[in-house]
């Protein structure tokens, strides 16, 4: 499992505007990507780097660990995105 802290290059997993690419600013509350809700859930503040759908660059968005993911765990492949949420989010 790899542990990923601020400062990160990372993108945020938007239904309305795909993978939008974010800076983590800090980690909340550290914990595993792999939970989107329930104890243990990691919590991070990101922000946006390009504009993409209706985000601009320097928006603030507080997400679950497992909505931002880093861009080390994203593969992007013929048919789409394929993402590994062996990671853990630490301060």
């Amino acid at each position: 499992m790899t542990t990923v802290k601020a400062g990160a290059l990372a993108y945020y997993d938007s239904f309305t505007s795909g993978l939008v690419p974010v800076k983590v600013a800090e980690v909340i509350t550290p914990g595993p990507g792999d939970r989107v809700a329930g104890a243990g859930t990691a919590e991070v503040r990101a922000i946006v780097t390009a504009h993409r759908g209706g985000w601009c660059p320097r928006d603030e968005i507080t997400a679950s660990g497992a909505a931002i993911i880093p861009r080390t765990h994203v593969r992007f492949t013929r048919s789409g995105a394929r993402i590994r949420s062996d990671y853990r989010w630490e301060k």
